[in-house]
């Protein structure tokens, strides 16, 4: 099991962002907690390649806050289940928004337990209590450990498992996966495959062979450790757009483009709307 935490920060505002991020071969498990923050998976799917390549099931626990998936308004305690090869747009916010998002491939412990179109369901307010209450513990309470309290969780609603997400051997790739988490969360420091390799104590050759097989064994949708670090900076901004009154070349520097020039050529490489328009649209949709 690999497991990499993401915290992300506006500075001089009150907005955040803290995800984590647990993942199997075949099935993955990300948390996230914002505050004063969109996200809007159905806006970014125009700038972020990797989304478009998500083949997977998957279901979504709104914890706090508020969303909307396809054409449906989402409130805490909802839980969607759908098919990601169908593209359905979604969007999450809220102060605070909690979420838990699992999803996994065909062969995983869950099975196909979903096919064609999105659905939701309510869960009990109970449930949504202890879901929280487990939520507010995963930073630091040990994965497979976690896991197992989420899979109880998830028995309590009705969900059929056919796992108990026991212990997991460790991965020599578990130190690569953190690493990747932390320049995940440090974009304006302009992270280079150097630095990963420093840290890894590795030449930056077997840290891009390390970083291959990861994409492999792991099924990440990404290319390499650029593509990786484009998405996440994409990932970013679009978040970043959501917050009111901040100026695009604050959100290009907090991002880690170099000028607010770079961020419009970016968007435009990916004949998406301007930088400007999308948050517009973001906040319009979800604010």
């Amino acid at each position: 099991m690999l497991v990499q935490t993401i915290r992300r920060a506006v500075p001089d505002r009150d907005a955040f962002l803290e995800a984590v991020g647990m993942r199997h071969t075949s099935f993955r498990v990300t948390t996230m907690r914002t505050y004063g923050l969109l996200t809007d998976w159905g806006m970014a799917a125009a700038v972020l390649p990797a989304i478009a390549r998500m083949t997977r099931t998957q279901l979504v626990l709104v914890l706090a806050g508020h969303g909307y998936f396809g054409n449906v308004e989402l409130r805490a305690g909802d839980l969607v289940s759908s098919d990601q090869r169908l593209c359905e747009p979604e969007g999450f916010g809220g102060s605070p928004c909690e979420t838990i998002h699992i999803e996994w491939d065909d062969d995983s412990c869950f099975g196909r337990v979903h096919t064609g179109p999105f659905a939701v369901a309510r869960m009990h307010t109970r449930d949504v209590g202890a879901l929280r209450a487990l939520l507010a513990r995963v930073v630091r309470t040990p994965a497979a450990r976690w896991l197992r309290e989420l899979g109880a969780c998830l028995r309590a609603l009705g969900l059929q498992l056919d796992t108990d997400f026991g212990e997991s051997q460790a991965s020599r790739l578990s130190q690569l996966y953190r690493l990747v988490g932390e320049a995940g969360s440090t974009l304006d420091a302009h992270p280079t495959l150097t630095d990963l390799a420093d840290s890894l104590g590795v030449t930056v050759r077997q840290a891009r062979r390390d970083i291959r097989q990861l994409i492999h064994e792991y099924r990440q949708p990404y290319e390499g450790w650029r593509d990786y670090v484009a998405t996440m900076r994409m990932e970013w901004t679009t978040q970043l757009l959501s917050v009111p009154g901040l100026r695009l070349s604050d959100i290009a520097r907090i991002a880690g483009f170099r000028s607010d020039a770079a961020l419009a050529h970016a968007f435009s490489m990916r004949d998406a709307m301007t930088p400007a328009a999308m948050g517009r649209e973001i906040r319009a949709r979800l604010g």
